[in-house]
Formats: C-alpha cells, structure tokens, sequence
C-alpha cells in the first residue's frame, strides 16, 4: 500500500531533522559573530569634553564649570585625568584673559582656582565676589565664605593643601583660624589642634598664651576641649578671660563643661562646674552682649549629662528667652527634654 510507503519515508525524514538540529544548534552556538563598534559611540569622558568644549564656544563659562564638576563628582577616579586637567586650564585661562570680570565670572573663577588646588588665587577671587556682594566692610563673612567654598569645592585634596598650607607659616592668621574651624566641624579637633598651635609658642609642653588673638584663644579652647585635653583647655580658658574679658562668657563656657568631665562627673564636679558656668552669668552686666548663650548651652549639657533632665530643660528654656527663639534643631531637642520629663514622672 502506497500510503504506508509514503508514511515511512516521512518518519524517516523527521527522526533525520531531529538528529540533525542539535548538531547545527551546538555548532551555531560555537560561532562568534565579530561585533560592530558604532562609528559615533563616545565615553563618559569624550561626551563631557565635546559638551564643555561646546559651553566654552558659546562664552558660557557658568555651564563649562556646572559640567566639568558634575563630572569630577560622578567620575572621582578621573578627577585628575589628563582631559579634567586640560578642560581646568581653558576655563582658567579664558576667564583670566578677559579684560574685566562680573562678579558671576570672578564666582566661576574663584571655584576653578579651588579646584585645581590653587588656594591663594581662589580666596583672593571668592573673596573679592563675596564682600561685593554681601557689602561686607569688614570682611570677616566673605572670608569665611570664600574659604568655606575652597574646601567644598576643592574636597579632600583642598583640606590637605590648607593643612599643609597652615603648617608651614606661610598663611595668615585668619586662614589658620578658618581652617581650623573647618577641621572641628568635621569633628577632626586633634588636627585643628595640631595646626593651631604651630602658630602659638610653646613653653615647657605649654602653650605661651600671653600673645595669642581671641580667635586663636577661642580655637584652641574648643579644639583641646573636644579632643579631650581638659587641662589642656582649662589653663586656655582662664587665660582667655584674663585676656578677653569683654568675650568671656566663650570661655566661662568651655571651663564649667570640662571642668565637670575632666572631674570624672562626679557631684563635686557638677558643683564645681556649675559654680563657673553661674560665675560666668553672674558677671555680665544687663545690656551686655558678649555671646552668653554659650554658657546657657553648655550649662544645658552639664545638667543633661549629670541626668537631671528636668535642669537641663529649665536652662534651654532661659536660653529660649534670652535667644528670641529657639533654631530648627534646638526645638527638636527642647521635644526630647519634655518627651524625658514625662518618662521620669511615670517612675
């Protein structure tokens, strides 16, 4: 019969099929296909110097920085590529070669300069963009300011030249006070010490306070105190009242707190910190304005530490009326003391 031919010959035409694609499959896998590079693909690095280059023609000087630090920011290992550093000197140079500066190019400038390191041009164009522009005669705001930008926009590599920069004299004061300043905020107080008392002389493994500036005195008291050298602190603070007696609540601050935690804070050491602190308050004159607050702070901290809440609560409160108001992170806290409070009277 025909058909039981026919039927034959297509079973054995599938099993051959069968028996014959994973052969193929295998083989095809086995076969690299060469890839094909598009002819306009560009790099991360590529894309940014064609972008900055365009800003550049077009005299945008404001975007040609926005770019090259969005890219510093999300390529850090290529911070100090060959491209970065090049893109750096354009942007320098065309602003430098331009007769006269608005303030917005001596801004772009400024921070150009800070970024590539180069920190006596940067406080000098920052500064002069920041006291124009704040009206500030006396230029302790811009300073800070300018110097503020340095380190934001320069990073960890500004911070190591103004270390180095501090250490080896070749700065002013100010800038040794500023830096400083900037190593407590970031909690590195053995640092600020360090370049701190590079600038005070020494007597016996003792600080020689009798010429030191407030700014200085005031410094090296925080930065002693927050490292944990209370004695260190201490001889600072009594020094500086001695000195600065129209700024002593400063000192009468640091003095009463360390004195309690260099006392191990025990209840002799609260009374005897406290017996400062009140020491302190006692001795301004209604009208005077020295800064106070300090000492209702640190006075706050003394109670909050030694667990009365319940004092600590009472002396933020006269902080309160004596500041007009308590800041943003100050109400959260006077929440937590009220919070406690209700705590204590339930056991």
């Amino acid at each position: 019969m025909k058909w039981i031919k026919y039927l034959i010959i297509l079973l054995l035409l599938i099993f051959s099929v069968l028996l014959v694609l994973p052969r193929l499959g295998k083989t095809r896998k086995n076969i690299e296909v060469p890839s094909v590079p598009a002819k306009h693909e560009f790099n991360a690095e590529q894309s940014f110097s064609l972008s900055f280059d365009i800003r550049m023609r077009e005299a945008n000087y404001a975007a040609a920085f926005d770019m090259l630090l969005l890219y510093i920011k999300r390529n850090p290992l290529r911070a100090k590529s060959a491209v970065v550093k090049n893109k750096i000197k354009i942007l320098e140079g065309e602003l430098e070669k331009l007769p006269e500066l608005d303030l917005s190019k001596k801004l772009v400038l400024g921070r150009t300069y800070a970024i590539d390191l180069r920190m006596k041009d940067s406080i000098k164009a920052l500064n002069d963009y920041y006291s124009k522009t704040l009206q500030d005669k006396e230029g302790n705001a811009s300073y800070e300011m300018s110097l503020n930008d340095v380190y934001e926009y320069g990073g960890q590599d500004a911070l190591r030249e103004g270390i180095r920069l501090a250490q080896t004299g070749t700065m002013d004061e100010r800038f040794i006070n500023k830096t400083a300043s900037h190593l407590m905020h970031l909690g590195r107080n053995k640092e600020a010490e360090m370049i701190l008392e590079k600038t005070i002389p020494q007597k016996d493994k003792k600080y020689d306070l009798d010429n030191a500036s407030f700014t200085m005195l005031n410094n090296l008291a925080w930065a002693t105190s927050q490292s944990g050298d209370y004695e260190q602190s201490i001889n600072i603070c009594e020094k500086g009242i001695q000195k600065y007696p129209e700024s002593r609540a400063v000192f009468y601050a640091v003095w009463g707190r360390d004195v309690f935690l260099k006392e191990n804070r025990s209840k002799v050491a609260l009374d005897h910190a406290l017996g400062i602190l009140e020491d302190g308050l006692g001795s301004i004159k209604p009208g005077e304005n020295i800064r106070y607050g300090q000492i209702y702070l640190q006075m706050e901290e003394v109670y909050y530490l030694s667990g009365n809440h319940q004092k600590a609560y009472e002396t933020l409160l006269a902080f309160e009326k004596y500041n007009n108001g308590l800041p943003d992170y100050m109400k959260a806290r006077k929440k937590r003391y009220e919070l406690l409070l209700m705590d204590d009277a339930k056991q």
